[in-house]
């Protein structure tokens, strides 16, 4: 029924209906039922009668202007998010037969500053009074526990109560919910009570003033982040088992002075804990005594680093061990002794290495410790009292000495071994120059130098560059092939595709050593390890890249600049790319007149290059050869000459390759140059002139080209070089005429352009529609391998997700044949949509691609755009065109095909090669 706004049955008011204001709820109200005033915003108060036993979920949700309630005696429990969302409730008083509060069910009410909880409340759900701002402390001294020793429960704060400063938790609590307490930035201190057994994930998390913290013995578990950001922390109690201390609940905790001492705690701290928290912050500050507890007692293979790392003094930590031996030591304890002695016997005197090893030998746990020096030589070796340099190759003495006066120790080169993945035992033979076998340090001293210990792999291996003077002594020592076979060795081996593994990194030192022919074979193969998933950012492939960087060869050159790397390669050096491409790329060793001599014994060669790439011999008599003339040469100059020519040739192929890319990108991207650095670089180096020779350079408006011995412009006139910019010139930026000029000229001398420079198609902009390829089915493949055209293709999710973008332009590219982690070359895509802000050189490029690359289907859609590219086509390709279109019914195309092949092929006979059903 409803009576003044009230919606009641069977004694359930369903809905309130009224004018709200002042609100007196009915005698007859047995229960408030769900939703009842839910977002009645001009409800300002409430009168529950003493007949109401509940109130129900969402109950008066959302009633922002209600300021205060008062819940009867009589009623049980309040519902889930009951009042959640009243922001200007300001008191709440709960009658004494409350029994539970809801989830949420005074969540963001952030006005209210007093509540009253009676101990008949046994139980309260999470987020209870979430985010109720304005609760004070005090509010909460007897309300953060219920009183109710039968079932207590933590009352949950929840976020943003910044003003708590102080909790008292009941001594009968058994538990903290998870973030109970969560930034409550004004919390100081807690004494968490022996009866409760558990912390909750993030219960203390962002409590920034938090100094102190007393957990009772109770508690057996701690939550991940449960004092997370409490970087104030200085005081952790604990007073039950300490095993409860670990990094994923402490975090910035772990920074705390403990009250117990080290003895008492560091054996339950994960490796994790103790590496980050005791030996990076606390070691320093241990005395003797606490370190030697700490190394004897946790040792594991995961420690090794960082006790290498703050172990300054192994004399006085090993005095300390030896103090500690007693009759009763336990085997790891023995055994960490051993450790010590293997990896600073170089630096601990000889004389304490005898009596630790002596005082092994009298422990009956010391047998396997000992097991383990006995197989360390050059411990051995001090222990016998052998002289060590003694016992060394003349390369080993030197290194052996770098490393005593360093303080590095063998165990310390083994573990810097292994940031490249390896291990003495994989290191090839290495030769001294006396042809005497080098020691297994040697080589792994010379990879190792460019690298330093670090928790970051990848930064380790890069960031140390090493002592230039002890490396240079060292290598004077060895053998220089025997080296370039050793490293050639490892690197045919672990620099392989799929490799991610740290022995990747391997490509650090190699690059650092390898010579000119080792960088060179490495570069053709690393192109290979590029894979479909992560493209050229493939783990090995990345990592040499960026250790290419630090190789002074051509070949690394080559390789940065193939790659986009060279900007980054001759800034390190104190260059520009334009220097190194210029200068050290491309010196050839070939004369102005493109030549080189040769003194094969006999007689004076001189290769010199043709205009097709090729060499000729010119010979001392005048004559010429086709290749190096051998009859009669003396076989070693013979030899040698032989090699330097093979050489050359593939050096000119790689600089002309090289500079025909970087000319492309400038073709698309309109780079310009200064006129002297052009003149510096293309009139003086005979190779560079040659590709000079094969395209059309403008200046302003206008144009020009070289020849062997002048520059001229379209007309074949003389030109001079003005001061002005010089850039790779463009047809979209010349009169039609000119380009003609330029076409002619290419076509009469036989003159075959890197790329269809003077020959690209320039479109109208006014023709290119957003959806000129919509509906046109291009194939995969299409796409591949195209990203100096400006198509990126990125695969990701095995062939899942496939997005592919047009530089320069903003297009809807949709895959239209679909397999899961399948593609094939000739599945299709679809260009759904193409624009750009500008119409630029790329973009015309981009257009005039796809414009050959679709235009079947353009044909088939009878789309007459497609008289712009008609050109480009020979006689048979316009007849197989005039075949789809009859096919597909295109009428208009076929017309326009009939009347261009008329027009340009007018003796063809239209009928001879095909038949038209009208």
């Amino acid at each position: 029924m409803a009576d003044n706004g009230f919606v009641i049955k069977n004694g359930v008011l369903k809905k309130y209906t009224g004018k709200g204001g002042d609100v007196t709820i009915p005698g007859s109200v047995t229960e408030i039922g769900d939703w009842a005033f839910c977002g009645f915003t001009s409800l300002t108060s409430v009168t529950i009668p003493d007949s109401v036993t509940s109130i129900g979920w969402r109950a008066f949700y959302g009633c922002t202007w209600l300021t205060s309630v008062t819940i009867p005696d009589s009623a049980t429990s309040i519902g889930d998010w009951a009042f959640n969302g009243c922001t200007r409730l300001t008191s709440v008083t709960i009658g004494n037969s409350v029994t539970s509060i809801g989830y949420a069910a005074f969540w963001g009410c952030e006005s209210l500053t007093s509540v009253t909880i009676p101990d008949s409340v046994t139980s309260i759900g999470r987020y209870a009074f979430g985010d109720c701002k304005s609760l004070q402390c005090n509010t909460f001294d007897n309300a953060l526990y219920l009183g109710n020793s039968q079932n207590p429960y933590i009352v949950l704060i929840h976020e943003k109560n910044n003003n708590i400063s102080s909790v008292k938790i009941h001594t009968s609590a058994k538990f903290i919910y998870s973030y109970a307490f969560v930034v409550c930035t004004k919390l100081t201190d807690v004494v968490i009570p022996d009866s409760v057994t558990s912390i909750g994930e993030g219960a203390f998390e962002g409590c920034k003033s938090l100094t102190s913290v007393t957990i009772g013995n109770g508690v057996t578990s701690i939550g991940d982040l449960a004092f997370q950001g409490c970087k104030k922390l200085k005081h952790i109690a604990i007073k039950g088992n300490k095993q409860i201390i670990k990094e994923a609940a402490f975090d910035y905790g772990f920074l705390c002075s403990f009250d117990k001492t080290v003895e008492d705690w560091h054996l339950h701290l994960t490796d994790g804990a103790l590496k980050r928290y005791i030996l990076a912050d606390r070691w320093d500050t241990f005395n003797d005594e606490e370190r030697a507890l700490v190394y004897m007692n946790r040792q594991s293979k995961t420690l090794e680093k960082s006790y290498l790392k703050v172990i300054k003094d192994p004399e006085r930590l090993g005095e300390a061990i030896l103090e500690k031996m007693q009759e009763n030591a336990s085997a790891t304890e023995c055994s960490a002794a051993a450790n010590l002695m293997i990896c600073y016997y170089a630096d601990v005197s000889p004389e304490l290495l005898k009596r630790m090893y002596e005082r092994l030998r009298s422990l009956k746990n010391g047998k396997k410790a000992l097991q383990k020096i006995n197989e360390c030589n050059d411990l051995l070796a001090v222990l016998n009292g052998a002289a060590e340099t003694g016992q060394y190759s003349m390369a080993g003495q030197l290194v052996n000495g770098f490393m005593m006066a360093s303080g590095v120790s063998k165990k310390q080169l083994e573990n810097l071994l292994n940031l490249l993945g390896l291990a003495f035992s994989d290191l090839p033979e290495l030769l001294c120059t006396d042809q005497t076998p080098a020691e297994p340090f040697v080589l792994a001293w010379l990879l190792t130098q460019n690298l330093k210990q670090g928790t970051d792999v990848r930064r380790a291996v890069i960031t140390d560059t090493g002592n230039p003077d002890q490396i240079h002594e060292v290598r004077k020592s060895i053998d220089e092939r025997s080296f370039q076979n050793a490293l050639w060795t490892l690197a045919d081996q672990i620099l392989v595709k799929y490799q991610n593994t740290n022995k990747k990194y391997f490509a650090y030192p190699f690059c650092r050593y390898a010579d000119e022919a080792s960088m060179a074979e490495m570069t053709k193969r690393a192109p290979g390890w590029r894979t479909a998933v992560s493209g050229l950012n493939a783990p090995p492939l990345w990592e040499f890249r960026q250790g290419a960087l630090y190789s002074d060869t051509r070949a690394a050159m080559l390789f940065a600049d193939k790659y986009g790397d060279l900007d980054e390669y001759a800034k390190m050096r104190g260059k520009t790319a334009d220097d190194l491409r210029d200068r050290y790329m491309c010196d050839t060793g070939l004369d102005e007149k493109r030549g080189k001599t040769y003194d094969l014994g006999n007689q004076t060669v001189t290769a010199r290059l043709q205009k097709d790439l090729s060499f000729i011999f010119v010979l001392s008599d005048g004559k010429t050869a086709k290749s190096l003339p051998k009859k009669g040469a003396d076989p070693a100059k013979y030899e040698a000459a032989n090699k330097d020519f093979t050489e050359l040739k593939k050096s000119v192929k790689k600089i002309l390759k090289n500079r025909f890319d970087r000319l492309f990108e400038d073709f698309l991207g309109g780079r310009s140059r200064d006129a002297e650095s052009w003149k510096e670089a293309y009139l003086h180096n005979p190779v560079l002139r040659d590709a000079a020779q094969r395209l059309v350079w403008a200046q302003g408006k206008k144009t020009f080209t070289l020849t062997d011995d002048r520059v001229i412009d379209e007309k074949g006139k003389d030109y001079v070089i003005a001061k002005g910019p010089i850039k790779v010139a463009h047809p979209m930026e010349l009169e039609p005429g000119i380009t003609a000029k330029w076409q002619n000229y290419f076509a009469v001398n036989a003159i075959k352009q890197p790329f269809a420079q003077v020959w690209e198609p320039v479109r109208d902009p006014a023709t290119i529609k957003s959806d000129r390829y919509t509906g046109c089915m291009i194939p995969y493949y299409r796409f591949t391998g195209r990203q100096k055209h400006g198509i990126t293709v990125e695969d990701y999710d095995y062939h899942n997700e496939i997005y592919i973008s047009l530089k320069g332009c903003k297009a809807e590219i949709e895959r239209i044949d679909w397999k899961r982690h399948e593609i094939e070359p000739n599945d299709c895509f679809e260009i759904k949509s193409f624009t750009s802000k500008g119409y630029t050189r790329q973009v015309n490029h981009l257009v005039a691609y796809f414009d050959r690359v679709t235009v079947w289907d353009r044909v088939r859609k009878d789309d007459i755009s497609v008289a712009e590219l008609l050109d480009s086509f020979t006689l048979a390709q316009i007849v197989e065109f005039i075949g789809a279109a009859q096919e597909a019914n295109a009428t208009n195309v076929l017309a326009l095909l009939l009347d261009y092949k008329n027009k340009r092929y007018p003796d063809a006979d239209p009928y001879a090669e095909l038949t038209l059903d009208w």
